[in-house]
């Protein structure tokens, strides 16, 4: 019952650590019991609860902030910096394309 608890626990995202202070036991007991449940260990300093949306909603974020500073081609986001400037937003590459 408790074997089967660790490797649900641990398969939604806890870490060995918290479980380890939950059950008082090591951590390589915990390891150990959750691979005997046929669970994967996941990597030291794996974040579970960062899920694929929320990192896709995070870097849309960054993506919205970099382009309100007006610092990007409003068409192919080439830094206007570092390329020839045109008009209205936009590269000099994408003012000629037009």
């Amino acid at each position: 019952m408790i074997a089967s608890d660790l490797a649900q626990r641990y398969g939604e995202g806890e870490s060995l650590n918290t479980l380890a202070q939950d059950y008082h036991l090591d951590k390589r007991t915990i390891a150990k019991t959750v691979r005997a449940m046929g669970g994967v260990i996941r990597p030291a300093g794996f974040n579970a609860s960062r899920t694929r949306a929320g990192v896709l909603a995070s870097e849309r974020k960054a993506h919205d902030k970099r382009m309100a500073t007006g610092a990007f081609c409003k068409r192919c986001e080439i830094l206007l910096s570092q390329a020839p400037t045109g008009g209205a937003g936009l590269c000099g590459y994408c003012l000629e394309g037009r």
